[in-house]
C-alpha cells in the first residue's frame, strides 16, 4: 500500500522503529486513550476528515 500511496512524511507517513510504535501504544494504554495517532496534527486532521468524507485521501 505505501508503495502506491502519494502521501509522505508531511502527512505523517514515515517508517519508524517498531519500538517507537510499541512505546506509543503503551503510552496510550497508560493514558487510557481511545486512539493513538502517530504523525502529528496533520495526520490527526486527515484521519478525522476521512471519517467524515471517506475516500478523500485515496490515490488514483
Amino acid at each position: 500500500m505505501m508503495k502506491t500511496n502519494r502521501a509522505g512524511p508531511e502527512l505523517g507517513f514515515s517508517r519508524e522503529p517498531a519500538a517507537a510504535g510499541a512505546a506509543a501504544i503503551i503510552e496510550g494504554i497508560e493514558a487510557d486513550a481511545f486512539e493513538v495517532i502517530r504523525g502529528g496534527e496533520v495526520r490527526a486532521q486527515m484521519i478525522a476528515l476521512n471519517r467524515v468524507i471517506p475516500g478523500q485521501w485515496t490515490t488514483a
